[in-house]
């Protein structure tokens, strides 16, 4: 090392003092960054960047990014951390942009170009980790703030819920240790804290931190609609999980009334889906097939490809409900097509689960099992215990069918499996545990 380190030296010193500056701020880059990223984090021109590469201490990849070897990246650092003007200010730059970065691409999540810009960030997350653990330590937790939605989306279609939350509620308890509970920003960062709690079934969690949360933005002035929206429909999902579809389509409804004063078309949409699942439930087939319509009119406009998969995964719901399995099938295979196209698990998980049951509801049994088992996987993987709950009742159902018809040596097994997990009662439902997307 020490050798390395004074070839590093060597080559420092035969930086002019443009290139050294450059070279010292990317250390706060992580995994690399575009072009323009640097160029205006850096505060450098691109000739600088490109005597950096030709001095092999910058590499430019075939796709356009710039990456520094983390050797040399913990160097620069090193002497950013000694221009004691410098640190800060590139600091704050970096943070600022990302910010801007993900706030640019929310609306983009949930239209035609959802892909593009969930490869962007998913590049850059490195970065904006980065930006956000920086935020956090140095108590800036308001320059985060126009990021909060964009995030929010993409950690949600990711399905890394563990991250988010630890995220979130990092950012929270800087905010509350600044200023108290009083904070709108507080408020915001804890209904978001809540909905991943929410995502991966830690109700009682999610629900202690919505109600805070509801507390302060109930209050703010000008109203913050959007926000407690959010709040009552992670209240909804929540009600509908654990089979209170009243106390459902009561929060739901709550929800949709105040995103359409708000008038944006990609909540209005959700809470429509939420509502409408919430009826489906309840077995309002009527009023929930209107509002899947009305969903799905915006969602095709919009461009927005999940949400259309996810309306067409609670159609097929609905048929399960009527017994119209045959009608279910293309409903979900077209669903779970673009789940898997987008990389959304959580969506392909209700999808497999759902297209299981139609399958053993059709006496295909040995096509159920498999399907089951790779929603029972999927599941897991995400940490999602009440999907997971849903395809070991259907695996159960379908082995207890095997055992039946004596077609399964191993079925006894399976279904005293998914007993032992859920319970007897549960587990031998007849299989019929579909699940709606939300």
């Amino acid at each position: 090392m020490p050798r390395l380190q004074a070839a590093f030296e060597h080559s420092w010193a035969l930086l002019s003092s443009d290139e050294r500056r450059a070279f010292a701020r990317l250390a706060v880059f992580r995994d690399g960054g575009e072009r323009d990223a640097m160029l205006s984090v850096a505060q450098c021109a691109l000739p600088v960047l490109r005597a950096l590469c030709d001095k092999s201490l910058l590499n430019h990849t075939p796709s356009g990014r710039y990456t520094v070897h983390e050797l040399l990246r913990q160097f620069a650092e090193g002497k950013l951390r000694a221009m004691a003007h410098e640190f800060e200010d590139v600091q704050a730059l970096h943070c600022a942009y990302y910010v801007e970065f993900v706030y640019a691409r929310e609306d983009a999540l949930n239209d035609a170009r959802q892909n593009e810009a969930r490869r962007e960030i998913a590049a850059e997350m490195g970065n904006i980790r980065a930006a956000w653990s920086w935020a956090v330590a140095r108590k800036q937790t308001r320059t985060l703030r126009p990021a909060l939605e964009g995030l929010r989306l993409f950690l949600d279609h990711t399905g890394w819920y563990t991250e988010a939350i630890a995220m979130f509620e990092a950012a929270a308890g800087t905010v509350r240790s600044e200023a108290g509970d009083d904070q709108l920003l507080h408020g915001q960062l804890l209904a978001r804290q809540a909905w991943f709690h929410h995502r991966r079934d830690q109700f009682d969690e999610a629900q202690l931190l919505i109600q805070h949360g509801l507390k302060i933005l109930r209050a703010a002035q000008p109203p913050l609609r959007a926000e407690e929206a959010l709040c009552l429909q992670c209240l909804a999902n929540m009600a509908r999980a654990v089979g209170d579809f009243d106390l459902s389509i009561e929060y739901a409804g709550q929800a949709l009334a105040l995103y359409r004063v708000v008038g944006n078309p990609r909540p209005i949409a959700a809470s429509l889906n939420s509502l409408a699942v919430a009826y489906a439930e309840r077995g309002r087939l009527e009023d929930a097939r209107r509002l899947h319509e009305e969903c799905l009119e915006i969602r095709r406009a919009m461009g927005d490809r999940r949400g259309v998969a996810t309306v067409l995964v609670n159609l097929a719901f609905a048929a399960l409900a009527r017994e119209n399995y045959a009608q279910v099938k293309p409903l979900v295979r077209e669903a779970l097509t673009i789940f898997r196209e987008i990389g959304y698990p959580m969506g392909e998980a209700v999808a497999l689960n759902n297209l299981g049951v139609a399958y053993h509801m059709l006496g295909e049994y040995d096509d159920a099992r498999e399907l089951l088992n790779q929603c029972l996987t999927l599941s897991q993987e995400l940490g999602h215990r009440h999907i997971t709950a849903h395809a070991l009742s259907s695996l159960a159902g379908v082995a207890v069918w095997r055992l039946r018809l004596g077609v399964a040596t191993d079925a006894r097994g399976a279904a005293d499996g998914a007993q032992d997990r859920l319970g007897v009662s549960d587990a031998v439902r007849a299989g019929q545990c579909s699940q709606a997307a939300v």
